[in-house]
């Protein structure tokens, strides 16, 4: 759906103060967007070989939802990521039934009356609301807010499994079921909801990280699809592949209305004996009534240090492995040949590409997003521009070329075949939280007589927990 469709009739000024409120995205964020689409499908498939195995180690791994369907990561995500507040799954499995109420101890229409009241009140700026007004405001918007996430990701929509339709896109086909739940005929009710939940702002963030399209679809396809005769359809993988609605932990609202005029609740929701995640929701008076403004979320377990140290650590280094160690497929007989001058002596030398034709970097394929998923914004960048440029800017240094039709290639002289990365040293991989709010961990690999110690820093971004800082130390034995 178009921007301008949303709002065709509305007055110069408003339509002013919305384009001044609300920027388009500039290219990173794009590239993050792109790279969460494509995600959402690739890591599902991710060859085991892609993994770095550590002796003695259960590799931490987030849940499919906590990267993907991400809210408080929507910026990327989000998007992520989604980064990337997460849809969470029922730590009993999958469950078809709308999502519970936290309480109910009073009739929506009281509960109307009494959010109506508060609202009118502080805008008015006579009275502070109580402890009971704002746990109702609290609990009618969580309530919104666990409804809605368990429809679009719980599985709780309803649609006619009977009816399929399958979609061709350039690089996959995929199935999707006809949407025949009266309460979202069509992709503008999504959004309707949405912004009904949520503040405008972040509302239209979440939207933005929403894969939806109409006909002419997405290179990927979106999750949501509308067809050219106006049927609403849920992809059919999506729908099937997930764990249902939210299961919070606690049985009724305690929420907290702020000298800034915010109320705010903290609920838990415990995914297994492990992982607790915890949602830090904000809430705001707006001209519309109350909204969520914010949903962050974090590991609750005493453990997270080390959760997020083993979850960062994995995806570095398949991502070593996929793009730097001989684990990609190529072909040889299409090939680019580079006529270059060495950095190290001004020589002339002469350098083959060869298109890659693993699954994992198609044509298309958003490599630098990649980057953003793992990396801090600074880290990202100068970790893509190691490891790829475009045709034009190649230089002996260059490991992959992404060509002007999305296609790469990569140089053999580079990317040897049979090599992996070393396992670590160490049997368990634990993170240290820092007085700065960092997290740091130090691995070590050893090969033949040579040990490489990689000290690592991880920071939390809008978009979630990320490396920021790889130091390197090889000592010889």
């Amino acid at each position: 759906m178009k921007f301008e469709d949303r709002f065709s009739n509305i007055d110069d000024k408003t339509a002013e103060r919305l384009s001044a409120k609300y920027p388009l995205p500039d290219e990173e964020r794009k590239a993050r967007l792109y790279t969460m689409s494509k995600r959402k499908y690739d890591g599902k498939i991710e060859p085991e070989k892609n993994e770095i195995e550590v002796s003695g180690v259960d590799k931490y791994r987030r849940p499919k939802w906590y990267r993907s369907v991400s809210v408080a990561a929507a910026a990327v995500l989000v998007i992520a990521g989604i980064g990337t507040s997460t849809f969470l799954i029922s730590r009993n499995g999958k469950d078809k039934s709308p999502a519970a109420s936290i309480s109910d101890n009073t009739t929506a229409a009281a509960t109307e009356t009494i959010i109506e009241s508060a609202t009118e009140a502080i805008s008015e700026g006579t009275i502070n609301i109580t402890e009971a007004d704002a746990n109702e405001i609290a609990k009618k918007l969580v309530d919104a807010y666990t409804e809605y996430l368990g429809d679009l990701f719980g599985g709780t929509i309803e649609v006619d499994k009977t009816k399929v339709i399958t979609k061709e896109y350039p690089e996959m086909t995929k199935e999707y079921y006809l949407i025949t739940d009266k309460r979202y005929p069509n992709w503008k009710a999504v959004e309707k909801r949405c912004y009904e939940i949520f503040e405008s702002k972040y509302a239209k963030k979440l939207l933005d990280d929403w894969e939806y399209s109409s006909d002419e679809g997405l290179i990927y396809g979106p999750f949501m699809y509308s067809s050219a005769e106006g049927d609403f359809f849920v992809e059919k993988e999506h729908y099937e592949d997930n764990n249902g609605p939210i299961k919070w932990d606690q049985d009724q609202i305690k929420a907290e209305y702020t000298s800034d005029g915010e109320i705010t609740v903290t609920l838990t929701s415990t995914v297994n004996v492990e992982q607790t995640i915890q949602t830090v929701f904000t809430m705001v008076n707006t001209d519309d009534g109350w909204r969520i403004s914010k949903a962050d979320e974090s590991m609750a377990s005493e453990d997270e240090p080390d959760s997020v140290a083993n979850e960062l650590v994995s995806a570095y280094s398949c991502f070593f492995t996929s793009y730097c160690t001989g684990d990609l497929e190529y072909d040889k007989s299409d090939v680019i040949t580079k006529d270059l001058v060495s950095s190290e002596d001004g020589s002339n030398i002469t350098r083959e590409y060869y298109r890659v034709t693993d699954s994992r970097l198609l044509p298309g394929y958003d490599l630098k997003g990649d980057c953003f998923e793992i990396f801090d914004d600074e880290l990202a960048n100068s970790m893509y521009e190691q490891i790829c440029c475009d045709e034009d800017n190649v230089t002996d240094k260059t490991p992959i070329i992404k060509r002007k039709d999305g296609s790469y290639y990569i140089a053999e002289c580079f990317y040897y075949e049979g090599d992996k990365l070393e396992s670590w040293d160490q049997d368990t991989i634990r993170g240290t939280l820092n007085p700065d709010g960092t997290i740091t961990t130090v691995l070590s690999k050893t090969f033949e007589d040579v040990t490489t110690v990689e000290e690592f820093t991880f920071v939390n971004t809008e978009y979630g927990w990320r490396i920021s800082k790889v130091n390197y130390t090889d000592n010889k034995k």
